[in-house]
């Protein structure tokens, strides 16, 4: 399944206190995903979920129950009286505690998430074999309301992965993430990633969501680094969002920069793209004149105008914003209405979209539902 449909589901392994794995290619957007449950039930729940994120390959043995250390504890003698004698006892493990340096058990509902499970060393694995399967080491335990995740890569993915044990798989479920650009970009447009890469992911699959490591080690294009390219550039992007890539100087810096992170063939493609981003009509021109702006000839030109006015409409802007996306072919207005109230579901009730909009594109309520 791919990340959307898992999301859809997961609530059902928590309820069910059923450990789940997800496998997938690297930086397809597991971390990201399970992160995002927290919120979403937050919000459906109307109380606060707790959230432990662990990088559990960087666990050892003595991580999982905690560090013996000297304690003392009020003991009852065979007299009846009482007296303090000097114990040995764990601390806390770091799987107890959240994200927000809460105790889990101190919340309602919550997810423990093991991240990077495929590359625990063997001893730690059999050490954390009942945490992941009922969230138990030694005297420490999360309750009931607190569900067990981990993530990892496959086998041939060469992230480092070490043996399974068959006593763990057995006692948990595993689904495999497939590569899914509609998935990724419902993330990436509630996350509000600048329409530039969301547009060049959805035009060039088989860069982004190829699912395989290169032949040999080094930088490559998955969504994870081209989410961290976007953040690597955005200080460099003008008022409209586009790069200088005019400036012969700049863009070979831009070069260098971006192939250290998605790897030299996929930054020269991804660079070559955002010379498009000077060839579409700006944002506040869109607004100043819906009518007589132009609509760019390409499919790739319509593909990111219609992610970037999806990205930058407001309630203040839709009436003119809309006017000119009815001008789009159908389907990029239907990429737009949905990027748009993906957004910011809020504009689906404003009366452009309600009798502008949405009366000319009724599959849209279907599609953004999913």
């Amino acid at each position: 399944m791919n990340l959307t449909q898992f999301a859809n589901v997961a609530r059902h392994y928590l309820d069910a206190r059923i450990t789940v794995q997800l496998v997938s290619a690297p930086g397809l957007g597991k971390s990201e995903t399970v992160e995002g449950l927290v919120e979403k039930y937050k919000q459906q729940d109307g109380f606060e979920w707790g959230l432990c994120t662990i990088m559990a390959a960087a666990l050892t043995p003595p991580d999982v129950l905690g560090y013996l250390v000297p304690g003392k504890r009020s003991m009852v003698t065979s007299d009846g009286d009482t007296e303090e004698v000097a114990i040995s006892e764990f601390t806390m493990p770091p799987w107890m505690m959240s994200s927000q340096g809460k105790p889990m058990n101190s919340y309602k509902r919550g997810i423990v998430f093991f991240d990077e499970w495929d590359k625990v060393d063997p001893d730690t694995k059999r050490a954390l074999a009942q945490v992941i399967l009922k969230g138990v080491a030694g005297n420490w335990f999360v309750h009931d309301g607190i569900g067990i995740m981990t993530a990892a890569n496959r086998a041939e993915d060469r992230s480092g992965s070490t043996k399974e044990y068959d006593f763990i798989i057995n006692r948990r479920a595993e689904v495999h993430i497939l590569p899914d650009v509609n998935a990724w970009e419902d993330w990436a447009v509630r996350n509000n990633i600048d329409p530039l890469y969301t547009a060049f992911a959805k035009r060039n699959i088989d860069v982004v969501f190829s699912g395989k490591v290169p032949d040999k080690q080094g930088p490559y294009c998955t969504p994870r680094t081209l989410v961290m390219l976007s953040h690597l550039f955005s200080k460099m992007q003008d008022a409209s969002g586009a790069l200088p890539v005019g400036d012969e100087r700049q863009l070979s810096m831009m070069t260098e920069m971006a192939s250290g992170l998605i790897g030299a063939a996929a930054a020269d493609h991804f660079l070559t793209w955002c010379r498009m981003k000077t060839e579409v009509p700006d944002f506040e021109t869109i607004v100043k004149d819906p009518a007589g702006t132009e609509i760019p000839s390409k499919p790739d030109g319509k593909m990111l105008v219609a992610y970037d006015c999806a990205h930058r409409i407001t309630p203040e802007t839709a009436d003119k914003v809309i006017d000119y996306a009815l001008r789009l072919p159908p389907d990029f207005q239907v990429t737009f209405g949905a990027a748009a109230i993906k957004r910011n579901f809020r504009l689906l009730s404003h009366p452009a979209f309600l009798k502008k909009f949405t009366p000319k594109n009724a599959g849209l309520i279907a599609l953004i539902s999913q």
